[in-house]
C-alpha cells in the first residue's frame, strides 16, 4: 500500500533573504548605537614629565585646554580672552560637574595663561588641580 505513488517528492528549501534582512538590521543597529570617542577641541601636545600617578583620579573633574595659540576652553566650551569669562565659564563647570581641575596645557603655551587658569581656579576655592603630561618613562 503505497499511497505516494504518484505524488512527486520535493526537496526541502532554505530561504537565506529573511537572515539576510535580519543580519543587516543588526549590522546598521549596532553602527548607529556604537560611541567613537574622538576629542572634540583645541589641539595640544602635552609636555613630558617623569612622575608618580596622580591621586584622586576617581574624583569628576573639569578640563581647562590650553592650546598654543594660548586659546582656552573649559570643558566643550570656548572662552574668551578675559578672565571675567573664564571665572564664569570655570565656575558654571565646577557647579555641574567637577571636583578636580584638570589643565591640558600645550607645551608650547604661554605659561601666564596657565597661571591664569590656576589664580582664577585659586579664587573659585577649587584646592584639587592637576597639570596634563604625556609620560616618558618607558
Amino acid at each position: 500500500m503505497n499511497f505516494r505513488r504518484g505524488s512527486s517528492r520535493e526537496d526541502p528549501e532554505i530561504n537565506l533573504i529573511p537572515m539576510i534582512d535580519v543580519l543587516l538590521v543588526l549590522l546598521i543597529f549596532l553602527m548607529v548605537s556604537t560611541t567613537y570617542t574622538r576629542e572634540r577641541g583645541l589641539k595640544v601636545q602635552l609636555p613630558e614629565a617623569m612622575t608618580a600617578p596622580v591621586l584622586g583620579q576617581d574624583l569628576p573633574a573639569v578640563y581647562v585646554v590650553i592650546d598654543r595659540q594660548g586659546n582656552i576652553q573649559v570643558g566643550d566650551q570656548g572662552v574668551r580672552d578675559d578672565r571675567g569669562s573664564l571665572t564664569q565659564a570655570m565656575a558654571e563647570a565646577f557647579r555641574s560637574k567637577g571636583k578636580r581641575l584638570v589643565i591640558r596645557a600645550d607645551a608650547l603655551a604661554a605659561e601666564g595663561r596657565v597661571v591664569t587658569v590656576m589664580d582664577v581656579a585659586q579664587s573659585l576655592g577649587i584646592r584639587q588641580i592637576t597639570v596634563q603630561t604625556r609620560d616618558v618613562t618607558h
